[in-house]
C-alpha cells in the first residue's frame, strides 16, 4: 500500500508514465494497481543487478515530442529488492 501510495504522490495527475526497472518488486506484485488505481503507466525498462537503470535506456525511454497521444512520464522508481 505504502508503494501505491509513493506512486501516486511521484504521478499526481492521471495518465502519466512512470519508469521502473523490470527486476523491481513494483513489477512484479503491484503493475496492476499501479495502472488501476493510480491510474500510472508503468514504464519498464532492463535495470542492472544492483537495480540501477543506464542512463541512456532512461533518455531513450522519454518522449522526444510534446503530443497528446504520447504518456508523459513524471518520475523514476529505482528499487534495489
Amino acid at each position: 500500500m505504502c508503494n501505491l501510495i509513493s506512486i501516486m504522490l511521484l504521478t499526481p495527475e492521471r495518465a502519466r508514465a512512470l519508469i521502473i526497472g523490470s527486476k523491481s518488486h513494483l513489477v512484479s506484485y503491484e503493475r496492476g494497481n499501479i495502472a488501476t488505481i493510480a491510474r500510472t503507466f508503468p514504464l519498464i525498462l532492463e535495470n542492472d543487478y544492483d537495480g540501477t537503470i543506464p542512463l541512456e535506456k532512461i533518455e531513450s525511454a522519454l518522449p522526444k515530442v510534446v503530443d497528446p497521444h504520447v504518456v508523459p512520464v513524471s518520475g523514476i522508481s529505482l528499487e534495489s529488492s
